[in-house]
Protein backbone atom coordinates (compact mmCIF):
# COMPACT_ATOMS: atom_id res chain seq x y z
CA UNK A 1 0.00 0.00 0.00
CA UNK A 2 2.68 2.23 0.54
CA UNK A 3 5.43 3.28 -2.28
CA UNK A 4 8.39 2.76 0.44
CA UNK A 5 8.93 -0.84 1.01
CA UNK A 6 10.95 -0.48 4.09
CA UNK A 7 7.90 1.10 6.98
CA UNK A 8 5.18 -1.90 5.40
CA UNK A 9 1.81 -0.33 7.04
CA UNK A 10 1.59 2.01 9.22
CA UNK A 11 -0.65 1.49 12.62
CA UNK A 12 -3.52 3.17 10.90
CA UNK A 13 -3.57 1.55 7.29
CA UNK A 14 -3.63 -2.09 9.64
CA UNK A 15 -5.81 -0.77 12.20
CA UNK A 16 -8.52 -0.23 8.82
CA UNK A 17 -7.82 -3.28 7.02
CA UNK A 18 -8.87 -5.34 10.09
CA UNK A 19 -11.65 -3.48 10.42
CA UNK A 20 -12.79 -4.04 7.16
CA UNK A 21 -12.05 -8.25 7.31
CA UNK A 22 -13.77 -8.43 10.93
CA UNK A 23 -17.24 -6.54 10.10
CA UNK A 24 -19.08 -6.75 6.99
CA UNK A 25 -20.24 -3.54 5.82
CA UNK A 26 -23.44 -1.75 5.94
CA UNK A 27 -24.67 0.02 2.56
CA UNK A 28 -27.89 2.27 2.30
CA UNK A 29 -30.84 0.61 0.99
CA UNK A 30 -31.03 3.52 -1.68
CA UNK A 31 -27.18 2.41 -2.70
CA UNK A 32 -28.26 -1.19 -2.68
CA UNK A 33 -31.00 -0.56 -5.23
CA UNK A 34 -28.44 0.78 -7.68
CA UNK A 35 -25.10 -0.95 -7.30
CA UNK A 36 -23.93 -4.39 -5.33
CA UNK A 37 -21.24 -4.17 -2.94
CA UNK A 38 -18.54 -4.46 -5.12
CA UNK A 39 -19.01 -0.92 -7.26
CA UNK A 40 -19.21 1.32 -3.56
CA UNK A 41 -16.20 3.96 -3.94
CA UNK A 42 -14.16 5.13 -1.07
CA UNK A 43 -17.44 8.29 -0.62
CA UNK A 44 -20.35 5.02 0.07
CA UNK A 45 -17.97 3.09 2.26
CA UNK A 46 -17.75 5.49 4.74
CA UNK A 47 -20.93 7.38 4.89
CA UNK A 48 -22.15 3.80 5.18
CA UNK A 49 -20.00 2.81 7.98
CA UNK A 50 -20.67 5.97 9.65
CA UNK A 51 -24.18 5.05 10.66
CA UNK A 52 -22.57 1.68 12.14
CA UNK A 53 -19.38 2.90 13.78
CA UNK A 54 -18.38 7.02 13.67
CA UNK A 55 -15.08 6.66 15.30
CA UNK A 56 -13.90 3.87 12.61
CA UNK A 57 -15.16 6.94 9.86
CA UNK A 58 -12.82 9.14 11.85
CA UNK A 59 -9.94 6.84 11.42
CA UNK A 60 -10.51 6.03 8.37
CA UNK A 61 -10.87 9.34 6.87
CA UNK A 62 -7.64 10.55 9.21
CA UNK A 63 -5.65 7.58 7.31
CA UNK A 64 -5.85 9.83 3.92
CA UNK A 65 -4.29 12.61 5.53
CA UNK A 66 -0.66 12.44 4.35
CA UNK A 67 1.87 14.32 3.47
CA UNK A 68 1.54 16.19 -0.31
CA UNK A 69 3.59 17.77 -2.63
CA UNK A 70 2.45 21.33 -0.81
CA UNK A 71 2.75 20.45 2.59
CA UNK A 72 5.10 22.43 4.39
CA UNK A 73 8.06 21.19 6.53
CA UNK A 74 10.02 22.31 9.54
CA UNK A 75 12.51 19.84 9.99
CA UNK A 76 14.27 20.91 13.68
CA UNK A 77 17.54 18.66 14.47
CA UNK A 78 18.67 19.85 17.88
CA UNK A 79 20.95 18.52 20.68
CA UNK A 80 24.41 17.96 21.00
CA UNK A 81 26.39 18.30 17.47
CA UNK A 82 27.83 14.61 18.14
CA UNK A 83 28.54 13.10 14.40
CA UNK A 84 26.32 15.58 12.24
CA UNK A 85 29.17 17.22 10.23
CA UNK A 86 30.43 14.09 9.25
CA UNK A 87 30.26 14.34 5.54
CA UNK A 88 27.75 11.11 4.83
CA UNK A 89 25.84 12.26 7.75
CA UNK A 90 24.19 16.15 6.05
CA UNK A 91 24.71 14.54 2.73
CA UNK A 92 22.02 11.71 3.22
CA UNK A 93 20.23 14.25 5.45
CA UNK A 94 20.36 16.07 2.13
CA UNK A 95 19.47 13.80 -0.01
CA UNK A 96 17.04 11.23 1.71
CA UNK A 97 15.14 14.00 3.64
CA UNK A 98 15.20 17.62 2.64
CA UNK A 99 15.20 17.01 -1.12
CA UNK A 100 11.40 16.89 -0.93
CA UNK A 101 9.70 19.91 -1.76
CA UNK A 102 8.66 23.07 0.76
CA UNK A 103 11.22 20.78 3.28
CA UNK A 104 13.62 23.69 5.36
CA UNK A 105 16.21 22.48 7.87
CA UNK A 106 16.68 24.20 10.91
CA UNK A 107 19.47 23.53 13.42
CA UNK A 108 20.04 24.20 17.10
CA UNK A 109 23.22 22.41 17.87
CA UNK A 110 25.87 22.87 20.71
CA UNK A 111 28.79 21.74 22.03
CA UNK A 112 28.36 21.81 25.95
CA UNK A 113 27.05 19.37 28.59
CA UNK A 114 27.80 15.79 26.18
CA UNK A 115 25.37 13.68 28.13
CA UNK A 116 24.47 10.38 27.11
CA UNK A 117 25.17 6.72 27.64
CA UNK A 118 28.93 5.10 27.64
CA UNK A 119 28.57 4.54 23.37
CA UNK A 120 27.72 8.40 23.00
CA UNK A 121 30.88 9.82 25.09
CA UNK A 122 32.64 7.37 23.23
CA UNK A 123 32.13 9.26 19.40
CA UNK A 124 35.81 10.45 18.36
CA UNK A 125 34.78 12.47 15.44
CA UNK A 126 32.90 15.07 17.10
CA UNK A 127 32.06 18.78 16.83
CA UNK A 128 34.01 20.72 19.12
CA UNK A 129 33.54 24.42 18.72
CA UNK A 130 31.18 26.62 16.15
CA UNK A 131 34.70 27.21 14.32
CA UNK A 132 35.13 23.25 13.29
CA UNK A 133 36.06 23.37 9.59
CA UNK A 134 34.03 19.94 9.19
CA UNK A 135 31.25 21.96 10.47
CA UNK A 136 31.10 24.75 8.11
CA UNK A 137 31.55 22.64 5.33
CA UNK A 138 28.17 20.92 6.61
CA UNK A 139 26.53 24.60 7.29
CA UNK A 140 27.34 25.64 3.24
CA UNK A 141 25.93 22.35 1.89
CA UNK A 142 23.32 22.26 3.28
CA UNK A 143 22.83 25.88 3.07
CA UNK A 144 21.63 26.87 6.60
CA UNK A 145 21.94 30.73 7.36
CA UNK A 146 21.62 32.65 10.77
CA UNK A 147 17.50 32.51 10.24
CA UNK A 148 17.67 28.67 10.41
CA UNK A 149 20.70 28.15 12.44
CA UNK A 150 21.21 28.45 16.90
CA UNK A 151 24.82 27.55 17.71
CA UNK A 152 26.19 27.86 20.73
CA UNK A 153 26.87 26.25 24.55
CA UNK A 154 23.52 25.09 25.19
CA UNK A 155 23.51 26.03 28.73
CA UNK A 156 20.44 27.67 30.63
CA UNK A 157 21.98 31.12 30.23
CA UNK A 158 21.81 30.57 26.69
CA UNK A 159 18.38 29.44 26.55
CA UNK A 160 16.83 32.30 29.31
CA UNK A 161 18.01 34.68 26.82
CA UNK A 162 15.97 33.37 24.14
CA UNK A 163 13.00 33.50 26.27
CA UNK A 164 13.44 37.04 27.38
CA UNK A 165 14.06 37.89 23.97
CA UNK A 166 10.61 36.01 22.81
CA UNK A 167 8.60 37.72 25.97
CA UNK A 168 8.83 34.37 27.83
CA UNK A 169 8.08 34.75 32.18
CA UNK A 170 7.77 32.44 34.54
CA UNK A 171 10.18 29.85 33.49
CA UNK A 172 13.10 28.58 34.32
CA UNK A 173 15.84 26.25 33.60
CA UNK A 174 18.22 26.62 36.73
CA UNK A 175 18.87 23.44 38.08
CA UNK A 176 17.47 21.15 35.32
CA UNK A 177 18.56 17.89 34.68
CA UNK A 178 19.52 16.42 31.21
CA UNK A 179 16.15 15.88 30.37
CA UNK A 180 14.25 18.85 30.52
CA UNK A 181 17.50 20.51 29.21
CA UNK A 182 16.84 18.46 25.98
CA UNK A 183 13.51 18.68 25.77
CA UNK A 184 13.58 22.67 26.21
CA UNK A 185 16.40 22.13 23.21
CA UNK A 186 13.52 20.75 20.92
CA UNK A 187 11.41 24.26 22.18
CA UNK A 188 14.08 26.69 21.10
CA UNK A 189 14.26 25.19 17.93
CA UNK A 190 10.47 25.02 17.79
CA UNK A 191 10.86 29.13 18.40
CA UNK A 192 13.69 28.98 16.14
CA UNK A 193 10.80 28.49 13.45
CA UNK A 194 8.45 30.44 14.10
CA UNK A 195 10.38 33.69 14.53
CA UNK A 196 10.67 33.40 10.22
CA UNK A 197 6.91 33.97 10.21
CA UNK A 198 6.57 31.43 7.93
CA UNK A 199 3.16 28.57 7.66
CA UNK A 200 4.32 25.24 8.26
CA UNK A 201 2.03 22.34 8.22
CA UNK A 202 4.33 19.68 9.80
CA UNK A 203 7.00 19.81 12.17
CA UNK A 204 9.85 16.61 11.67
CA UNK A 205 12.37 16.45 15.27
CA UNK A 206 15.39 14.04 14.64
CA UNK A 207 18.57 14.90 16.47
CA UNK A 208 21.72 15.91 15.01
CA UNK A 209 23.53 12.62 15.04
CA UNK A 210 20.53 10.94 13.55
CA UNK A 211 21.89 9.45 9.91
CA UNK A 212 18.84 9.05 7.51
CA UNK A 213 20.02 5.81 5.63
CA UNK A 214 16.82 5.55 3.19
CA UNK A 215 14.32 8.01 1.44
CA UNK A 216 11.73 9.40 3.80
CA UNK A 217 8.89 7.50 3.81
CA UNK A 218 6.38 10.51 3.82
CA UNK A 219 3.74 8.77 3.38
CA UNK A 220 3.50 7.00 6.58
CA UNK A 221 3.06 10.53 8.06
CA UNK A 222 -0.58 11.97 9.46
CA UNK A 223 -1.10 15.68 9.38
CA UNK A 224 -3.52 14.79 12.40
CA UNK A 225 -1.49 12.65 14.33
CA UNK A 226 1.90 12.69 15.85
CA UNK A 227 3.81 10.31 13.96
CA UNK A 228 6.72 7.76 16.70
CA UNK A 229 8.67 5.48 15.49
CA UNK A 230 8.64 2.51 18.17
CA UNK A 231 12.21 1.67 20.04
CA UNK A 232 14.19 -1.32 21.59
CA UNK A 233 12.88 -1.79 25.49
CA UNK A 234 9.10 -0.71 25.22
CA UNK A 235 9.85 2.77 24.39
CA UNK A 236 8.99 4.94 21.43
CA UNK A 237 12.09 7.41 20.35
CA UNK A 238 12.54 10.70 21.24
CA UNK A 239 14.80 11.01 18.49
CA UNK A 240 12.90 11.14 15.50
CA UNK A 241 9.19 12.00 15.41
CA UNK A 242 6.76 14.21 13.13
CA UNK A 243 3.91 16.46 14.33
CA UNK A 244 1.33 18.84 12.83
CA UNK A 245 2.36 21.51 13.75
CA UNK A 246 -1.44 22.93 14.50
CA UNK A 247 -1.13 20.14 17.32
CA UNK A 248 2.20 21.08 18.34
CA UNK A 249 2.32 24.30 20.41
CA UNK A 250 -0.18 22.13 22.87
CA UNK A 251 1.25 19.00 22.91
CA UNK A 252 4.80 20.88 23.65
CA UNK A 253 3.38 22.93 26.51
CA UNK A 254 2.56 19.49 28.09
CA UNK A 255 5.75 17.90 27.51
CA UNK A 256 7.53 20.30 29.35
CA UNK A 257 4.96 20.75 32.24
CA UNK A 258 5.54 16.69 32.64
CA UNK A 259 9.10 17.42 32.70
CA UNK A 260 8.75 21.17 34.91
CA UNK A 261 10.24 19.35 38.12
CA UNK A 262 12.92 17.13 37.01
CA UNK A 263 11.24 13.93 36.12
CA UNK A 264 13.64 10.97 35.83
CA UNK A 265 11.91 8.92 33.30
CA UNK A 266 13.65 9.11 29.94
CA UNK A 267 11.20 10.88 27.17
CA UNK A 268 10.83 8.17 25.29
CA UNK A 269 8.51 6.45 27.80
CA UNK A 270 6.64 9.75 28.81
CA UNK A 271 5.66 12.37 26.01
CA UNK A 272 3.85 10.28 23.51
CA UNK A 273 0.74 9.89 25.16
CA UNK A 274 -2.64 9.04 23.24
CA UNK A 275 -4.76 11.45 24.01
CA UNK A 276 -8.32 13.32 22.10
CA UNK A 277 -5.95 16.68 21.94
CA UNK A 278 -2.74 14.56 21.15
CA UNK A 279 -3.64 11.46 19.25
CA UNK A 280 -0.69 9.38 18.22
CA UNK A 281 0.47 6.98 14.98
CA UNK A 282 3.15 4.28 15.01
CA UNK A 283 5.36 3.97 12.09
CA UNK A 284 9.01 3.33 10.49
CA UNK A 285 11.68 5.78 9.64
CA UNK A 286 15.03 5.28 8.36
CA UNK A 287 16.88 6.89 11.08
CA UNK A 288 19.00 5.72 13.07
CA UNK A 289 21.74 7.04 16.02
CA UNK A 290 25.51 7.28 14.20
CA UNK A 291 28.10 6.59 17.12
CA UNK A 292 30.91 6.75 13.85
CA UNK A 293 31.31 5.98 10.21
CA UNK A 294 30.85 2.19 11.06
CA UNK A 295 28.91 2.22 14.28
CA UNK A 296 25.56 2.82 13.95
CA UNK A 297 22.19 1.99 16.74
CA UNK A 298 20.32 -0.18 14.20
CA UNK A 299 19.19 -2.68 17.15
CA UNK A 300 17.04 0.50 17.90
CA UNK A 301 14.80 -0.45 14.79
CA UNK A 302 12.15 -2.72 16.29
CA UNK A 303 8.68 -3.75 15.49
CA UNK A 304 5.90 -1.79 17.67
CA UNK A 305 2.46 -2.53 18.67
CA UNK A 306 0.94 -2.67 15.21
CA UNK A 307 4.13 -1.48 12.68
CA UNK A 308 5.63 -4.96 11.97
CA UNK A 309 8.77 -4.35 9.33
CA UNK A 310 11.38 -3.46 11.12
CA UNK A 311 13.72 -6.68 10.03
CA UNK A 312 13.76 -4.57 6.50
CA UNK A 313 14.77 -1.40 8.54
CA UNK A 314 17.69 -2.77 10.60
CA UNK A 315 18.58 -4.85 6.82
CA UNK A 316 19.55 -1.46 5.59
CA UNK A 317 20.84 0.49 9.09
CA UNK A 318 23.75 -2.78 8.66
CA UNK A 319 24.25 -2.09 5.07
CA UNK A 320 24.53 2.07 5.77
CA UNK A 321 26.59 0.61 8.93
CA UNK A 322 29.27 -1.68 7.17
CA UNK A 323 29.80 0.00 3.68
CA UNK A 324 30.35 3.69 5.70
CA UNK A 325 27.41 5.57 4.53
CA UNK A 326 27.94 8.63 7.13
CA UNK A 327 31.77 8.64 6.86
CA UNK A 328 34.46 10.09 4.14
CA UNK A 329 33.51 7.38 1.81
CA UNK A 330 29.62 8.05 1.52
CA UNK A 331 29.44 8.94 -2.14
CA UNK A 332 31.02 5.17 -2.98
CA UNK A 333 28.83 3.54 -0.37
CA UNK A 334 25.57 5.33 -2.14
CA UNK A 335 26.53 3.78 -5.53
CA UNK A 336 27.05 0.54 -3.38
CA UNK A 337 23.75 0.74 -1.71
CA UNK A 338 21.88 1.46 -5.19
CA UNK A 339 23.38 -1.75 -7.21
CA UNK A 340 22.50 -4.07 -4.39
CA UNK A 341 19.01 -2.46 -4.21
CA UNK A 342 18.40 -3.10 -8.22
CA UNK A 343 19.79 -6.58 -8.15
CA UNK A 344 17.24 -7.21 -5.50
CA UNK A 345 14.69 -5.75 -7.63
CA UNK A 346 15.75 -8.18 -10.84
CA UNK A 347 13.91 -11.44 -10.90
Amino acid sequence: MLQTKAVGKSADVQSVDAASTSQEWETPASLGQHMNVSELNLVDILGALAAKDPQAVSLAQQQFAGVQSTTATAVCSSGHLRTFAMPGMYKSLQQNLLSRPNTDLFLVGHFGAFHGSPSAKSIQKFVLSRDDEALQKAIKFLGLDEAHMALGSGDCDELEAVWKEDGVTGRSCRGANGYRMQLLGVDHCIRLVKHTKKHYDLFVRMRPDIGIFAPMPWDSVDLHKVTYMPKDCGGKADFFFAAPMNLLDKWWDHVLDLYKYNSHTPPDYAIFSNSASTPIKEAGFPAAIVRGEHLLECFRLVNGMVWQSSGQLQEQCKQAQECGLFGDSSAKCHLSLMTEAHQQREP
